[in-house]
């Protein structure tokens, strides 16, 4: 088990992130110590592994929650909508038209 600060240093995720994702019950610890720490286990290390890649793909944090919980369509077909929205967004200042 890992305590948030020490979960914090080895990601580099800030403690107020992470703290933020219990909150929104995205990352919820799987448990506390008596003295209330957040304790996270492994399976936990793993989810917020994937929330961070998720973030990094530009999804949200209601998206990202969905996705991890089963309730979105298809990973990769939300991955394709979420790079296809980035590409609009990037190209379109350019000039680049963005229809066929």
């Amino acid at each position: 088990m890992m305590r948030v600060g020490e979960l914090a240093k080895a990601t580099g995720i800030s403690v107020s992130a992470l703290r933020h994702y219990d909150e929104v019950g995205l990352l919820v610890p799987c448990e506390r110590s008596d003295a209330g720490y957040r304790l996270y286990s492994p399976e936990d290390v793993q989810r917020l592994f994937r929330v961070r890649a998720l973030r990094r793909l530009g999804f949200g944090l209601d998206q990202t929650a969905a996705v991890l919980d089963g309730e979105a369509r298809g990973l990769g077909a939300l991955v394709a909508d979420q790079l296809a929205q980035v590409a609009a967004v990037e190209l379109q200042p350019v000039g680049f038209p963005l229809g066929g």
